[in-house]
């Protein structure tokens, strides 16, 4: 046994020596910031009526909300289920409760919200596959029929028949118009509950496996295993999941089938839900209130426009990328997108998507906004009353109103938690309808080290010549030694090693998780003829399709993937970190 801790009087909380705690776990937080208040008032992200209703919702607690997967073969079933078998019960009780005086003074409370039983389908979410709901701990707690519901979407959700998703983060895959056939990136996957959506989707046909796949991507390693459980839950074969630095993922190459020839893969899809300040979700994180400072924004502009301008790299022509954020505000959200539409020169549009998804309240985007130094705590009109690194980033302020209009900043899609009791969101829907003017005229290793390096792409004609290597970069440091690996793996000079996937130029360091390299199998193999002898596997099921992680030895798992995912990582094995294939 241990030692007992001896009490002391400096170990109490009321003793003469006792540390004084900002924030005691048992004090309610103060759900009010004059700060949040005064600079979105100043950026007039509603008419000043909607105010007290604006900051009533943010102060209120977040519903909470989940989908049914709808490719699965009992997911109507299910539906029926929820709805006869527990939302029927539930209107019941609800209305025995109102009507018994006892019930409402047992339980404490009651009088202050009698929307704790309140359980009903999202109207703009198609077929009825998402659902709201208010049901309090308390009344779980006391009532049989909510505590079997609690426990069938427990039981249910670990099973992958549904996910537990925030309603306004469902939006933006459903603007991606996924496709069977589609490639699809991910850049900011973690946790993972949009790229289940977006595997749902490409799952659409349930009778055919998907020809496209899904590269599902996060920067932080650990963050990659809760992409692998969610998607391990829907156990598909078309997915990808990968640990790079989205704002300078590699490019990927493949075999053209008909010609024999090596090409450049782009997405047909790219979802960048880029890291933000995160004040949309005040309802769900309420210590955001103490912590809010206009900084906050400012400080994640770089890396948000980094990141969308490389997704736009990685998008075919055609094709569509989705930014988003969980963020009110128009420094991470209209400033980042009416930079990218003027530096494109017209090769990237704002699709118009107010006819989609109807039912779904939204307002369209600032086309007028301003930047505030918090340093300083006063507005600024220029760069040069900005402070530090702030000074550079003449992309925060807003363009003149004929950009404005001619970009169609309005095209954009905020949601706010008044409009039908939700968190905040911010959407915009880019299609690339011609390479973008740099991937036009530049080199492979300058269109690399540009991003790698903490710069835009043009910022080269303006730099004239710098060199890369003194440019800060404040998220991410890439020398010079790696982007010519990288250039070499473009231009075809580095031998691609097509049966593993194991990084051997980078060398491993303290706190990483070392990953295990992956190998296709052959037709010589031990183990694959055993399993189709023994399970009946066809060989109309390529036995290259099948890849472990251990070459030596005795396999203890076996994976199988599409062939889109064969002939992409067959292909990227010295390129690509993947962390797992579901």
């Amino acid at each position: 046994m241990g030692k007992k801790r001896r009490f002391n009087k400096q170990h109490t909380h009321d003793g003469p020596n006792a540390k004084k705690r900002g924030n005691p776990a048992w004090q309610d937080i103060k759900k009010e910031s004059d700060k949040f208040v005064a600079y979105y008032k100043a950026q007039q992200l509603m008419p000043e009526a909607e105010w007290p209703e604006f900051i009533e919702y943010c102060r209120k607690d977040l519903p909470s909300t989940f989908r049914i997967t709808g490719v699965r073969g009992h997911a109507q079933d299910l539906l029926r289920c929820l709805k006869e078998g527990y939302i029927s019960h539930i209107s019941d009780e609800e209305k025995a409760i109102k009507e018994d005086p006892d019930f409402k003074s047992r339980v404490e409370g009651w009088e202050e919200n009698e929307e704790n039983l309140s359980m009903e389908a999202i109207n703009w979410y198609p077929n009825e596959m998402a659902w709201n709901s208010n049901l309090s701990r308390r009344f779980i707690r006391r009532s049989e029929i909510l505590q079997k519901l609690h426990r069938f979407l427990v039981e249910d959700s670990e099973c992958g028949a549904i996910t537990r998703q925030e309603a306004v983060s469902m939006i933006p895959p459903m603007l991606l118009d996924v496709k069977p056939h589609h490639l699809v990136l991910d850049t900011c996957a973690a946790p993972g509950s949009k790229t289940a959506q977006i595997i749902e989707m490409m799952h659409s046909d349930k009778d055919v496996v998907p020809s496209g796949m899904v590269v599902a991507n996060d920067a932080d390693h650990k963050r990659c295993y809760l992409l692998v459980h969610q998607a391990k839950r829907l156990n598909s074969p078309c997915v990808v999941i990968t640990n790079h630095d989205a704002a300078c993922y590699p490019k990927l190459f493949s075999q053209n089938q008909s010609t024999g020839m090596r090409e450049v893969v782009r997405f047909d899809r790219v979802l960048c839900d880029v890291p933000c300040s995160g004040d949309g979700t005040l309802r769900k994180n309420p210590a955001i209130w103490s912590k809010w400072h206009a900084g906050l924004g400012a400080g994640l502009h770089l890396l948000q426009k980094r990141i969308a301008v490389r997704g736009l790299e990685l998008t075919k022509v055609g094709g569509r990328l989705v930014y988003s954020t969980c963020s009110f505000n128009p420094i991470e959200n209209e400033a980042v997108i009416a930079t990218i539409l003027q530096k494109t020169e017209g090769t990237v549009e704002l699709v118009d998507c107010s006819s989609q998804i109807p039912h779904l309240k939204r307002r369209p985007g600032l086309k007028t906004w301003k930047v505030y130094n918090h340093k300083k705590d006063h507005w600024a009109s220029s760069t040069e009353e900005l402070t530090g690194k702030f000074r550079e980033l003449q992309s925060m302020f807003p363009p003149s109103q004929e950009v404005a209009d001619n970009i169609h900043l309005e095209r954009c899609m905020r949601i706010y938690p008044q409009l039908q009791n939700t968190g905040g969101f911010f959407i915009a829907v880019l299609e690339k309808k011609a390479p973008l003017p740099w991937q036009q005229n530049s080199s492979e290793k300058e269109e690399l080290s540009a991003l790698c390096n903490g710069r835009m792409p043009w910022e080269k004609k303006i730099l004239n010549g710098e060199d890369d290597s003194e440019v800060k970069n404040t998220s991410t440091s890439v020398t010079e030694t790696k982007i010519e690996q990288q250039v070499d793996i473009v231009k075809g000079n580095n031998p691609i090693n097509e049966t593993s996937s194991d990084p051997t130029q980078k060398k491993f360091k303290r706190g990483m998780i070392k990953e295990d390299p992956y190998f296709f199998l052959d037709d010589e193999d031990a183990d694959i003829k055993d399993l189709r002898l023994r399970y009946g596997i066809s060989q109309e099921l390529p036995t290259n399709q099948f890849l472990v992680r251990c070459n030596e030895g005795k396999k203890r798992h076996i994976y199988l993937v599409s062939e889109s995912v064969h002939r992409i990582m067959s292909q990227n094995m010295s390129s690509l970190k993947v962390c797992k294939t579901v």
